[in-house]
């Protein structure tokens, strides 16, 4: 990567930072309306979303080939323990 790549993506990344999206706005506005109670859920509300993105996407970054090919095995390795979940359940409510 050229200098020139790294300046320019710098620039975005700082222009990207500092300009407000509409989450801001939306934590504003309930600060201003609601009050500090509700705009401390928010932000938790925005830190806990904003941390959840970021984990989705960590498989994608360390994303092998390998590693991108199991995750079809792993969702269905979820589907059979979601399955035998249920019927335990079923079977407890059933006695």
């Amino acid at each position: 990567m050229q200098l020139e790549h790294v300046i320019a993506f710098n620039i975005t990344l700082l222009a990207a930072m500092a300009s407000p999206g509409p989450a801001l706005v939306v934590a504003i506005r309930t600060a201003l309306s609601a009050g500090g109670r509700a705009s401390m859920a928010i932000g938790c509300g925005l830190g806990i979303a904003a941390a959840e993105s970021g984990r989705a996407l960590l498989p994608l970054r360390a994303g092998t080939r390998e590693e991108l090919a199991k995750i079809p095995q792993r969702a269905r390795q979820w589907e059979a323990l979601a399955r035998v979940e249920g019927q335990r359940r079923s079977a407890l409510i059933a006695m």
